[in-house]
C-alpha cells in the first residue's frame, strides 16, 4: 500500500490509501469549513462518489463551526445537555447500512482511530491526539491562535473557558 496527500489549498485536505497497482482502498477526508459551508453539496457529491466507487471512507470533524456532515445519533447531540463537539465517522465499504462513529467532546483525547483497509487486511491504527500534538508543537499554531476569543462559534461556556484558560496557564 502506498499513501497519498491530496488537496487544494482553499477548501480541503485528504489522504488517500491506495493498492501498489493503484485501486483507491481508503479515502480520509479532514472536514473543511468550506465543506462545512458554501461547498457543502459540493462535498455530499465526493462522498456520494466514493461510496458507490466501495471505497472505504474516514471523515474527521474536528471543527465547532457549522453542522457536522455526517448524522449524529439523538442521544449523542446536545439533547443530553453536553455538546458534542467534534467527530469522526467511518464507513466501511463492505458495510454500506453502519458506520463506526467516535463522539468528541471538548475536554476528550482524541481517540485512537481504526482505518479500514482492503477486506483481506487488517485495520490500521491512527492516534488523532499524538498527531495533533505533533503538529502543534512543530507549526506555529500555539503563537498564533487566541484561546480567549469570543469569536468561537459555538461559544464557549464558562467552565470550558474556565478549563482552556487553566490549560494556557501551564504553557
Amino acid at each position: 500500500m502506498c499513501v497519498l496527500l491530496e488537496g487544494d489549498d482553499e477548501t480541503s485536505r485528504w489522504i488517500e490509501i491506495r493498492t501498489y497497482d493503484g485501486e483507491v482502498v481508503t479515502i480520509i477526508e479532514i472536514l473543511s469549513s468550506a465543506y462545512k459551508g458554501r461547498h457543502r453539496e459540493q462535498y455530499w457529491d465526493k462522498r456520494q462518489a466514493y461510496l458507490s466507487q466501495q471505497i472505504n471512507l474516514v471523515e474527521i470533524d474536528l471543527l465547532r463551526r457549522g453542522e457536522t456532515l455526517f448524522e449524529i445519533p439523538k442521544d449523542l447531540s446536545a439533547d443530553d445537555g453536553k455538546r458534542l463537539d467534534y467527530a469522526v465517522c467511518v464507513k466501511r465499504r463492505h458495510e454500506r447500512r453502519r458506520r463506526h462513529l467516535y463522539p468528541i467532546h471538548l475536554r476528550d483525547r482524541l481517540p485512537v482511530i481504526a482505518i479500514p483497509l482492503r477486506d483481506e487486511d487488517p485495520d490500521i491504527t491512527i492516534d488523532l491526539q499524538a498527531h495533533l500534538n505533533r503538529v502543534y508543537e512543530t507549526g506555529r499554531y500555539r503563537w498564533v491562535t487566541d484561546y480567549d476569543s469570543a469569536l468561537l462559534t459555538p461559544e464557549l461556556s464558562e467552565d470550558d473557558q474556565q478549563w482552556v484558560a487553566s490549560l494556557l496557564v501551564k504553557e
